[in-house]
């Protein structure tokens, strides 16, 4: 297998976390390529456009011999970053990776501060890593959360019902969980590294660009 895996249409990452009727169905119905983390093979429709990496620890059935599967036996890095490493793709979908083990979920959580083209999803909600901006369109009255992974120091804000502008969130400080947008069109400027919670990506309602 040839790597970096290079994809010039989204990809759709699937993990190895529980997943609900919702999550399943969309990821049976997903026509573009698909990288599953290990277990996450599990949960993957069986086409050619369909690889696997990982350690094999937690995939149930037999790997031998598959030559859309890659092996990686060390164990610095966990199964999304393996994978992460490994792709290249204009926008990465992560299903599969949030409600499972929340050392797990956390780690993931981590990783998307470092992947500005990665979003993880589930059946309720959607969540990117954003370094000091953000602009996006949503639904107005979408529910939306800005969780500061640093201290964040916010410039300006537009589209949301709690204005940031001016506001320095951080950690066990205060934060803004539970804001919404009034507008189509959401845009943030600031300083700091923070988690941009919206509503999942799989409701058909969803307008959700980034």
């Amino acid at each position: 297998m040839q790597l970096p895996l290079v994809f010039t249409e989204p990809l759709l990452l699937v993990g190895d976390a529980p997943l609900s009727s919702t999550e399943k169905t969309f990821i049976q119905d997903w026509c573009g390529p698909i990288v599953c983390a290990d277990g996450g093979l599990q949960h993957a429709p069986d086409r050619e456009n369909v690889w696997g990496i990982g350690d094999g620890d937690s995939h149930i059935g037999e790997l031998t011999g598959n030559p859309n599967f890659l092996h990686v036996s060390e164990q610095h890095s966990n199964d999304l970053e393996k994978c992460l490493t490994r792709i290249q793709a204009p926008k990465v979908i992560g299903i599969g990776f949030l409600g499972g083990r929340w050392d797990h979920s956390l780690a993931n959580l981590s990783l998307l501060l470092n992947y500005p083209n990665l979003v993880l999803t589930d059946a309720r909600q959607s969540v990117v890593g954003c370094h000091n901006t953000y602009q996006g369109r949503h639904t107005p009255a979408e529910i939306l959360g800005i969780i500061p992974a640093t201290p964040c120091i916010f410039a300006t804000s537009q589209g949301l019902q709690y204005p940031l502008d001016g506001l320095t969130l951080a950690m066990g400080e205060r934060i803004s969980s539970s804001n919404a947008c009034l507008t189509e069109d959401v845009r943030i400027t600031g300083t700091g590294q923070f988690w941009f919670i919206s509503d999942s990506l799989l409701n058909t309602n969803t307008v959700f660009t980034y």
